[in-house]
Order: structure tokens, then sequence, then C-alpha cells
């Protein structure tokens, strides 16, 4: 495939175990998963990504996860460093407008899910210290034992979210992907600007930090 003379698609292969793109790495180039499969590798979570999935389309500036071969894969490298070199390549090659919404959207909902499954996770973590920690009081009481202080325990503050995905989100990701994938993507790819809006649409940065956080 061609989109230019500076945009051009190259081809590799990469061996299972191989690193794609590292955390923390500029984004330069976006991958597109042709054959096989690559993991995203996170603090929290692994997903993996098949074939139509595209490496970079859901970063900014920079990887906000690793991402590694699972198994032997060869994928497409397209150059790409923000909006104008997508625009360059989509308008070269129109009929790519498709497989990018989808895998935007596709993925998009993918971290989504991995951030309600882990929220959920913590919060059911913290409920069951606070049981826990409540029942070693009230036996220490019953048995006139002074209940010590734990550092494991009664040190954990109720989750705080720097940045939390809403519930509305959510759903909204929820009922996209679920009852209206396809009518979405043919509205999307027939205007350009709403195709490029739709594909650059960050998810929010909810995935980099459910914790529980200490006093």
């Amino acid at each position: 495939m061609d989109c230019g003379k500076e945009r051009r698609m190259e081809v590799i292969h990469l061996k299972a175990g191989e690193n794609v793109a590292k955390r923390k790495d500029k984004v330069s180039a976006w991958y597109i998963v042709q054959e096989g499969n690559v993991t995203l590798r996170h603090e929290f979570e692994e997903t993996t990504l098949g074939p139509n999935a595209i490496i970079g389309i859901l970063e900014q500036d920079w990887f906000i996860c690793d991402y590694y071969a699972s198994t032997d894969v060869t994928l497409y490298v397209f150059p790409c460093e923000g909006v104008n070199d997508l625009k360059q390549f989509l308008a070269a090659e129109p009929k790519m407008r498709r497989i990018f919404l989808r895998s935007a959207l596709l993925q998009r909902h993918q971290l989504f899910c991995a951030y309600a499954d882990m929220y959920h996770k913590v919060r059911q973590f913290q409920n069951l210290s606070d049981t826990l920690y409540e029942e070693y009081v009230y036996l220490c009481a019953r048995s006139k034992v002074e209940a010590k202080q734990s550092l494991d325990v009664a040190n954990i503050t109720p989750l705080e979210m720097q940045h939390k995905a809403e519930n509305w989100e959510i759903n909204n990701s929820n009922s996209l992907i679920r009852g209206a994938l396809d009518a979405y993507l043919n509205l999307m790819e027939t205007d350009e600007d709403l195709c490029i809006g739709s594909i650059m649409e960050h998810p929010p940065r909810c995935i980099e930090s459910p914790e529980v956080s200490g006093r």
C-alpha cells in the first residue's frame, strides 16, 4: 500500500516474544496486525490483539502499554505521528477507512472493559479488607485483647481514581459495540472529517491508574 512518497507502508515479521512497542516510547508509527497475535501488556491487564488490530491507534504522543508478539506475527508498519499523516494515508487508501474505524472502536471498548473489570475487583478487595478488619476489631474487643493497627489493612483508604471513566461512557461503548456498530461505521466512513474524528478520539486516561491508595 502506498500513501505518498513519505508515508509508505512496510511489512515486518516478528517472532513470538519479540517487542513491537514499549511503554513510554514515542509513537512514530502505527502497526497493523496482518497475521498472528500481539499482546497488549499493562500494569494490571493483558489483552490479545488479532488481525486488523492497530497498535498505536489509541495512543497520542507516547505508547501507554507494552506490546509484544504472542505468536509469530506479520505487521504492516504505517509511519504516523499525527492527524495529518492519517488524513494523507486514508485519502490515498479510502478502503482502509472502515478497518481503521472498526479497530479504533473495538480497541477502545477493550480498554473500557479492562477498566471496568479492574475497578470492580479493586472495589471487592476494598470491601473485603474493611469487613475482615471490622471482624478482627470486634473479636479483639470481645476477647478483651488490644487490636493492633495493621499496616496492610488499617491503612487502606477508599479507592481514589485520578482519571475515572464515567458509567455513561462505558454504557455508551457497550451499546455501540453490541447493537449499532455497523450503522455507525456506515455513517462515519462516508465523511472524511467524521471518520478522522472518530478514529482520533482517545479513550480516557483511566486505564493508567486504577489503584488503592494508602494514607
